[in-house]
């Protein structure tokens, strides 16, 4: 399923991958939910400074190993996904998505076919020009309907994720359209939520008719490799055996390496045997630590 060098990732039938998409191979870790020890909310057991970010949003454990097993097109990786956000990239093929510095297209899906509003909140990383013509192709969500946008900058509005019981610790139920409920970063709830997407709130809306989108977006080609793939294509980590310990650890220090820069990867082993490389630059500090 993995393509080699700095071709993309595909399927069988031709349709790329998107970089924001889960593969089989990242598992969710294990991560047994306590209480923090000194402040109202939920933590783990042995927590380390990359298992927050910068607002103390405790986030799920999920390995790294794209292109590794089956994609689960519902799937969507948190940390990619942040990093989308935080990076403003597509999340098709990993580039930048700002059109010529005028901002950012987004795709929503909308059987209604309700208009993007101002302030609309989303979870969706933005959407290159490129990359546009094959998202509305090939997204299967997008198939049912979708509303377009130009969205001229967006914030961070907080975080999507399981909200836990202050009382029992236990998940609460969710609506079963909302499996992922969102929670402002002032919500009384936050402390208590253990997230898996950012949410961000949208700025400068004006909605685009499909035609507008295509005009927009026309003449811009496909990009192939995101930058990621491109700094890793040739490393030794990711030709190395399947049976070799060290390469699963190498690769994903190389990950955290190449999106968020030199130094700031930390590879932390799990009970299960797996690694996982994590967000530094947008950890928490450490006095926030349990």
């Amino acid at each position: 399923m993995k393509a080699t060098g700095k071709d993309v990732y595909r399927l069988a039938d031709g349709r790329r991958v998107p970089y924001v998409t889960c593969w089989s191979a990242e598992k969710v870790l294990p991560g047994r939910i306590v209480r923090h020890p000194r402040r109202a909310g939920i933590a783990y057991p042995d927590e380390v400074r990359t298992d927050r970010d910068i607002e103390r949003a405790l986030w799920v454990r999920q390995g790294l190993g794209r292109g590794g097993g089956e994609p689960v097109m519902a799937g969507v990786h948190p940390l990619r996904q942040r990093q989308c956000m935080a990076d403003n990239a597509c999340q098709v093929c990993g580039h930048p998505a700002v059109l010529d510095q005028r901002g950012y297209v987004f795709l929503m899906r909308s059987p209604s076919g309700v208009p993007v509003r101002e302030g609309e909140r989303t979870v969706a990383p933005p959407v290159c020009a490129g990359c546009v013509p094959e998202a509305v192709r090939d997204c299967p969500p997008l198939a049912r309907g979708f509303v377009a946008a130009h969205v001229g900058s967006y914030e961070f509005w907080g975080i999507a994720g399981i909200i836990h019981d202050p009382h029992t610790l236990s998940p609460l139920p969710h609506d079963v359209a909302e499996p992922l409920p969102q929670v402002a970063f002032e919500d009384p709830r936050f402390c208590w939520t253990l997230a898996a997407r950012v949410v961000v709130s949208l700025r400068d809306v004006t909605p685009l008719s499909v035609e507008d989108l295509l005009s927009l977006c026309a003449d811009q080609p496909p990009r192939t490799a995101s930058p990621v793939d491109e700094a890793l294509a040739a490393h030794p980590a990711f030709n190395a055996p399947l049976d070799d310990p060290l390469a699963g650890p190498q690769a994903e220090a190389l990950l955290a390496d190449a999106i968020f820069g030199p130094g700031t990867a930390q590879v932390i082993a799990t009970r299960s045997g797996s690694s996982r490389a994590a967000d530094h630059c947008s950890a928490s500090t450490p006095e926030d630590i349990a």
